[in-house]
């Protein structure tokens, strides 16, 4: 039996059925590199299974404090049922993009059973009316539970599915799984006597930190030029947000990121991907009519496990806030702000420490927490509160090389994020050795024309790689002569170096 945090009972303390707090893994998969050209949905229950030991999670269901007095805790699921998490069904009429784009967002939008591990998979075939799909392909959409992944346990757990071969087999558990069984009252009232003595003094403790991590948060609010508060622009992705979601992604080839971005400046990949997402922003915003004349933020999660097994689940994340430029026109500019920001994001980030955002939620006893989140919420979607950015936008890391998934290669890979009131405008950026993905998630009502959306990133990117294009790439002899360094001196005296600009 294992307790939650208190930051990942927040996510069932903010979750209502038009906004549950969900992750989700999105693959376009080739089967004709499986044995047969043909895989059933025995071979996947059966690839599934095999890899279930990976993350212990996978089988464990919440139970919940007979007093409601505690967070809840994780404990194996006696009932287990993989056909109940691993589902089959087919792409409906007309079969093509948009359709598979909107049964993703409808599947995605499903609360999930809170009694059952948090986790389903889908296995969507007919795909072949699909642009760019090969012929028999087929998708998968794995969704995971925020109270019990964050990114990096999601993306660790969903990469356990796949392989690097397609004939690659995994080892057999040490153990046979046997499931623990329901603890008794008396039990209860042990561990919850036990861990209040510990939740008291863990909050006594990190009751400094969180001080100073307060301080050092509302220090970061302040524009250092003129040292006024930030203030975070109107758009149309605030307010609350419905139960119908929309779901879609741009695909860029890796090798033109990296050589324009190598070219404007060796930028990193994030801010690279960061800034495309901010042109792609601006030019949504002039189209609508309705661009703040001030930068729109973005929200970005930041991994603090550390070296901590990610397979244990859970939620070590903090957040760092960057400045998106949307006001800024020329497309160089913006990249080189977006650059500046997120350096700075990282070291305030670092500053108030990894485990802030974790103490500063476990200070408010349990029993409160759960108004506490929910009041949080309506008053951020009725504009009493206003939210911390205009969007939120995570980088999912993953394993290099070549993935498989019941010996069907995965040729395309998204992610499907949370939105919630207030934040109704979620950017996934995950990669694969051949392509970067840039996933939108957001609400009907806020993002009605998500195609244009995605053409407008579409067109943002574009305007970057014709940049890195005008730039000439250095001749083999100029660059061998910049590169070479200057000889030693000689025994007599006299030297021979190049002047190095």
């Amino acid at each position: 039996m294992k307790r939650i945090t208190p930051l990942d009972s927040a996510f069932l303390h903010a979750e209502r059925p038009a906004a549950p707090p969900v992750i989700a893994g999105f693959f376009i998969v080739d089967p004709s590199t499986g044995e047969g050209d043909v895989i059933r949905h025995r071979d996947v229950l059966e690839h599934v299974e095999d890899r279930l030991h990976f993350s212990p999670a996978l089988r464990q269901r919440l139970v919940f404090h007979p007093m409601r007095i505690g967070e809840p805790r994780l404990i194996d699921d006696e009932n287990f049922d993989l056909e109940f998490h691993v589902r089959h069904l087919a792409l409906p009429e007309p079969r093509d993009r948009r359709q598979l784009s909107i049964l993703a967002a409808r599947l995605f939008s499903r609360p999930m059973d809170l009694e059952r591990p948090l986790w389903e998979m889908y296995i969507i075939e007919g795909l072949d009316q699909v642009d760019d799909c090969p012929k028999g392909a087929f998708a998968v959409l794995f969704k995971l539970h925020h109270a019990a992944f964050d990114g990096v346990a999601a993306g660790s757990t969903i990469f356990s599915m796949l392989q690097k071969h397609p004939q690659e087999r995994v080892s057999a558990p040490l153990k046979r799984w046997v499931p623990e069984r329901k603890p008794r009252m008396l039990e209860w009232v042990a561990h919850t006597s036990r861990e209040s003595v510990a939740r008291s003094l863990s909050n006594l403790q990190s009751f400094p930190n969180v001080s100073y991590g307060m301080y050092k948060l509302a220090r970061s609010n302040k524009d250092k030029l003129t040292r006024k508060t930030i203030k975070i622009p109107k758009t149309r992705f605030e307010g609350e947000v419905s139960s119908h979601k929309v779901f879609d992604y741009l695909s860029l080839p890796m090798a033109t990121v990296h050589a324009a971005r190598k070219k404007l400046g060796g930028a990193k990949v994030n801010d690279f991907a960061l800034s495309i997402i901010a042109g792609g922003m601006r030019r949504y915003g002039l189209r609508k009519g309705d661009l703040p004349s001030t930068s729109l933020y973005a929200l970005c999660p930041i991994n603090v496990r550390g070296e901590g097994n990610p397979f244990e689940g859970g939620n070590h994340v903090s957040f760092m806030r960057v400045a998106m430029a949307t006001q800024v026109e020329d497309p160089l500019e913006r990249l080189q702000i977006i650059g500046q920001e997120t350096l700075q994001g990282k070291d305030i980030a670092a500053s108030i420490g990894p485990k802030f955002v974790g103490n500063a939620v476990g200070q408010v006893p349990y029993v409160y927490r759960s108004v506490m989140f929910r009041s949080f919420s309506k008053m951020t979607s009725r504009g009493f509160i206003r939210p911390a950015a205009n969007a939120i936008v995570t980088n999912v890391p993953n394993p290099t090389g070549d993935h498989y998934f019941a010996g069907a290669k995965v040729v395309s890979y998204a992610g499907l994020g949370p939105v919630m009131d207030g934040y109704g405008l979620f950017h996934t950026i995950t990669s694969l050795e051949h392509e970067l993905a840039i996933s939108i998630t957001s609400c009907r009502e806020m993002l009605p024309d998500i195609a244009d959306y995605i053409s407008d990133l579409k067109e943002s990117a574009d305007e970057l790689f014709k940049l890195a294009e005008q730039i000439p790439v250095p001749s083999k002899t100029k660059r061998k002569t910049a590169n070479r360094k200057p000889k030693r001196q000689r025994a007599n005296g006299t030297a021979r170096t190049l002047e190095l600009h």
